[in-house]
């Protein structure tokens, strides 16, 4: 597991292929709805798709802030989830990882 700030988390998809850690790459589409921005992004292996909704839902009972999903790389080892209220990161990993 990995924890990075938006700045870490922006340089680290840069360096893997350069613009897509940039302010209108598409790595930023989860924001698109939301009035508020990540602040912190984990990765953890991905939440299986017939998990999905009941993420959601533990996610909106159980989290103060939002969690979005920005990334899941090829080999489905690696996801990476941003989210505005820190204190929510430890709450997720005790029950996604």
């Amino acid at each position: 597991m990995n924890l990075l700030t938006r700045s870490q988390f922006r340089k680290l998809f840069n360096n893997s292929k350069p613009g897509l850690g940039d302010w209108d790459s598409p790595l930023w589409i989860p924001e698109e709805n939301t009035n508020r921005k990540s602040r912190h992004f984990v990765s953890i292996p991905p939440i299986p798709e017939d998990d999905y909704s009941k993420f959601r839902l533990w996610c909106q009972k159980n989290c103060r802030g939002q969690v979005l999903c920005y990334s899941i790389d090829d080999t489905d080892k690696e996801a990476w989830y941003g989210f505005t209220h820190k204190p929510d990161i430890v709450w997720f990993i005790m029950r996604w990882s």
